[in-house]
């Protein structure tokens, strides 16, 4: 199983998808930038709702520590936030992210780009 990197350059053309921080936050991706969102259990069901303003990834990126596809697959993990990212789904990646490409680094591993 090939593990690949992913950097913020690639996250800041996801267009769907929702992410969690170290801080147990919820984000949400919009156009480059990342809503925060709040859970609310209503019926059975937790229901997200967007709270407050957009942020820059850039901005909250190296405190992401699970990503999500569009249907709630985790796809992504960081098990530090000095820690790289890493994926091992890059199928779902590219579910995320629009105009996605995978380069192989010299020593053998990958990181995504776009």
């Amino acid at each position: 199983m090939t593990k690949i990197s992913i950097s913020k350059n690639c996250l800041s053309e996801a267009t769907a998808g929702r992410c969690q921080t170290f801080s147990k936050q919820f984000y949400r991706f919009q156009s480059g930038m990342l809503i925060r969102q709040i859970g609310r259990f209503e019926q059975g069901h937790t229901n997200y709702q967007d709270w407050g303003t957009p942020v820059e990834i850039a901005q909250i990126f190296n405190q992401i520590k699970v990503l999500f596809d569009y249907e709630g697959r985790v796809i992504a993990l960081r098990a530090t936030p000095k820690s790289k990212l890493l994926t091992w789904r890059n199928v779902s990646v590219r579910e995320i992210v629009d105009g996605l490409r995978i380069e192989t680094l010299p020593n053998g591993q990958s990181e995504i780009l776009n």
